[in-house]
């Protein structure tokens, strides 16, 4: 077995398990997110159920609310099936991912780089991460604006006579995928090229 080969399969072994664990998670943000839905339509005194942490996430930093300042356990589902939601996507986007990248690993495995199926899935991987990112801006936004009308009140409350001033939320998301999707486009290209000459090399012999 020569390298690529081995390499190949040895690649598509870890995306099969990524692919794995990627639909369990997607199964399960849908399972928790459908429960959290559940709570809030069925409108239970959702004050009784303890398992609600009462904890405020600022990026790396998290912030465990006094009881004076207890936050709404509505908002706090509300926010949850928000982050939920937003796991799903990127779950879905890397399954889709996954799925194009052992299209592109397949002729690898069998020793045969240049057939049209890698260059085809190059460019749908690079489609893919223009599309996840403007997706993802979107989202983030959203969570940030979701955060803020949820838990804007209890933040100003929290940081009331700290000498703050103004609270804002800012949308912060990855742009490098757009960068990734150049480099894709360009191995489409090349790999493309690279089949044209090995069509010609056939044809020669």
């Amino acid at each position: 077995m020569n390298p690529l080969c081995k390499t190949a399969k040895t690649l598509d072994t870890v995306f099969q398990i990524a692919k794995i664990l990627l639909l369990i998670a997607c199964i399960a943000s849908a399972v928790a997110a459908i429960f959290a839905g559940a709570l809030l339509l069925l409108g239970p005194d959702l004050e009784n159920f303890g398992f609600v942490e009462q904890v405020l996430e600022l990026g790396a930093v998290r912030l465990s609310i006094a009881p004076e300042f207890e936050l709404p356990v509505e908002n706090v589902l509300c926010h949850g099936l928000t982050s939920l939601g937003l796991l799903s996507v990127v779950s879905v986007f890397g399954l889709l991912a996954v799925k194009y990248i052992r299209n592109i690993l397949t002729p690898m495995t069998e020793g045969e780089p240049f057939r049209s199926v890698v260059a085809r899935n190059l460019k749908k991987l690079a489609w893919l991460s223009i599309v996840y990112t403007a997706v993802r801006f979107f989202l983030d936004g959203l969570e940030s604006f979701l955060f803020g009308h949820f838990f804007g009140d209890t933040v100003a409350k929290l940081i009331e006579g700290s000498g703050i001033t103004h609270i804002s939320y800012d949308i912060e998301s990855d742009m490098s995928f757009l960068l990734v999707a150049g480099v894709l486009f360009l191995l489409s290209y090349v790999f493309r090229y690279a089949e044209e000459l090995q069509k010609l090399s056939d044809e020669t012999l």
